[in-house]
């Protein structure tokens, strides 16, 4: 029979599975969001307007989107804290 801590740390462990398997995903949606749905609607209202020059503004914003997505956006392995420029 379990004993009340092993039960108490099997239901701590669970919750934090849970936690961290909604953050990620939450995390997930944000980055598609935040990345790919402004520079589509800016895309999209510049074929509408006519619009040559925020159809060019959306068009480098989605590729920029998607040149991050697959990973060539990081140019050092430290990550986003290094720059052409200097370390943040």
């Amino acid at each position: 029979m379990h004993d009340s801590k092993t039960i108490l740390i099997n239901i701590a462990t669970r919750i934090l599975q849970i936690f961290f398997t909604v953050q990620s995903c939450i995390i997930s949606i944000g980055n598609i969001f935040r990345t790919y749905l402004p520079s589509t609607l800016d895309l999209l209202s510049g074929l509408v307007a006519h619009t040559d020059f925020v159809i060019e503004i959306g068009l480098i914003w989605t590729a920029h989107g998607i040149d991050r997505f697959m990973g060539y956006g990081l140019k050092y392995d430290i990550g986003f804290k290094g720059t052409h420029i200097n370390r943040l």
